[in-house]
């Protein structure tokens, strides 16, 4: 069907994107340089946003994983970049106690570390 068609498209372009900047600086930069929709983001924010679990979607994160290592393998530019990213939030149930995805709760509580990283509560 049309639907399953476009996953395996995002998906296959992701894991072009990934092969595209496997120990290449040129394109490595070129991701970076790539100027989003959202004016204020690039090619890695868009990578780095098909990291989240996805149900509908399966296996675009780990290939999104893949190629997010290969753009920032050897790459300071791009590792500065990452680094420098912030967390907004955690995505929350109802109740305030775990996370959701896709409306299923798929793990116990989170919160933002002083970086603004995500982190499992203790």
């Amino acid at each position: 069907d049309k639907q399953n068609q476009d996953r395996l498209l995002v998906i296959a372009t992701v894991r072009l994107i990934g092969n595209f900047c496997y120990k290449n600086e040129h394109n490595q930069n070129l991701l970076r340089d790539t100027v989003a929709k959202d004016k204020r983001k690039n090619g890695l924010h868009v990578l780095l946003s098909c990291t989240g679990f996805s149900f509908e979607c399966f296996g675009l994160r780990e290939w999104a994983l893949v190629a997010v290592r290969y753009a920032l393998d050897g790459n300071p530019e791009n590792q500065k970049v990452v680094e420098e990213l912030e967390a907004i939030g955690v995505a929350v149930d109802a109740d305030g106690d775990g996370a959701v995805a896709n409306g299923e709760e798929v793990s116990s509580r989170w919160v933002l570390d002083e970086r603004g990283r995500v982190r499992p509560k203790k």
